[in-house]
Formats: C-alpha cells, structure tokens, sequence
C-alpha cells in the first residue's frame, strides 16, 4: 500500500522547473506510475480490480516516460493536436485506474471486515475529478479556471491525505 500512496503523491503533485523552451518535472509522474504498478502487484491477491488496471499503470508508467523526455528536450511543441489527444486519453486512464484503486480498497475493507476509509477516500476523489474537469471546461474563462485549479489543488491534496489514511488504517490491521 506505501507503493500505491507514493505513487499517488508522485502523479497527483506536479513541480515543474522550466528552462526555456525545456520542463523538468521534479516529481515525474513516470516513477509514480511505476511505484503505483509495483503497489498494485503487491495488492493484486486482495481484489481483482487491482488485477484489473495494473496494465494501464505499466502503459502509463512507458507512456509518461516518453512525455517526460520530449519535455525535457523542448519536443512537445512539434507534437500539436496529437498532444492533445494525448493529454485527453492519460487523463480518461488516470481517472479510471485511480477509480479502480479505490473500487480495491474497498474490496480490502469489505473481505477483511476492517475500516480503511474508503468512503471519505472515495469522496474526496470524486471531488478532485469533478474540479479537474470543470478546469478543463472553463479553460477560456481565465478567472474561472484559476479558482477551479486552486480548488482543485485543495482537494488533491484532501485525496492523498485520506489515502494517506487508509494506508495507515491497512497497515493498522495487519492485512495478510
């Protein structure tokens, strides 16, 4: 579960340096990725929703890799709209193997009759996903958009909090 909740803070957090035309992500979600996949191999015996999305986590894991050098070499302008496209698939993926994480969770909870806090984990979910998209709908309407982000950033953070938690409360109850 540690993989799982490093991993989370690795693709959720985003620090970028810019030199130029060039961005060195300090956090690169590459390595949250692989810490998720890692963490999901380690889970994959206690509910098959973590069966279920570990190839997206490796997919994502390669797919971030590439977005990671093509920004550090200045590359991701020459890509245009299949960026884009791009963007919008990892997003649609991310949201869905981040959903399926907690789905385990839950399943943990469930099977091992413990409190893992999968509701409050699931809520602050939905709530950082509602404020993602409505970033994405008010891109054009600057003051909007700002306010959503910051939103946003509150409610990433309340996610990992609480998914800080439920790792904690996993470790609390000695899962085997």
């Amino acid at each position: 579960m540690s993989n799982l909740f490093m991993g989370m803070i690795f693709v959720f957090l985003g620090f970028n340096i810019t030199f130029g035309s060039s961005k060195f992500d300090i956090l690169p979600d590459f390595i949250g990725f692989y810490l998720i996949f890692k963490g999901l191999e380690e889970l994959q015996d206690k509910s098959d929703n973590f069966i279920k999305v570990k190839s997206f986590a490796f997919g994502l894991t390669i797919y971030s890799f590439i977005i990671f050098i093509i920004n550090l070499f200045a590359a991701s302008y020459s890509i245009g709209y299949l960026g884009v496209l791009l963007g919008i698939a990892y997003t649609i993926i991310l949201i869905y193997t981040s959903y399926k994480i907690i789905l385990g969770i839950t399943d943990i909870e469930v099977n091992h009759n413990v409190f893992l806090n999968s509701q409050k984990l699931m809520s602050n979910w939905k709530i950082m996903i509602i404020f993602n998209i409505l970033i994405f709908l008010t891109l054009f309407i600057p003051f909007i958009s700002i306010v959503f982000l910051i939103l946003n950033i509150v409610f990433t953070i309340l996610y990992l909090i609480s998914f800080n938690e439920s790792k904690n409360l996993y470790y609390q109850n000695n899962i085997i």
